[in-house]
């Protein structure tokens, strides 16, 4: 993990990276015909596909500020109270 430069930390959370890197790994041995060596697998995972994923902070904000709109009902208020 110490691999990954600092702005694109957060893309994916620890656990969900480490299996991505390993299903990585697993494409770039099988297109090789032999294993890769984790420094390169980390390379091409970081500038070929870590680029690309947005980062889960800002989606999940997203939805938590979607879900804090969209959670009244029609009626202007949140269900239970009084006004």
């Amino acid at each position: 993990m110490a691999a990954i430069p600092e702005h694109l930390r957060g893309r994916l959370e620890d656990p969900e990276l480490f299996l991505a890197l390993l299903d990585h790994s697993h494409t770039l041995s099988v297109a090789a015909g032999a294993d890769v060596e984790l420094d390169a697998v980390a390379a091409s995972y970081i500038g070929q596909v870590l680029v690309a994923v947005p980062d889960e902070r800002h989606l999940i904000e997203a939805v938590e500020t979607d879900l804090s709109v969209t959670d009244r009902p029609p009626g202007g208020t949140r269900a239970g109270s009084s006004g």
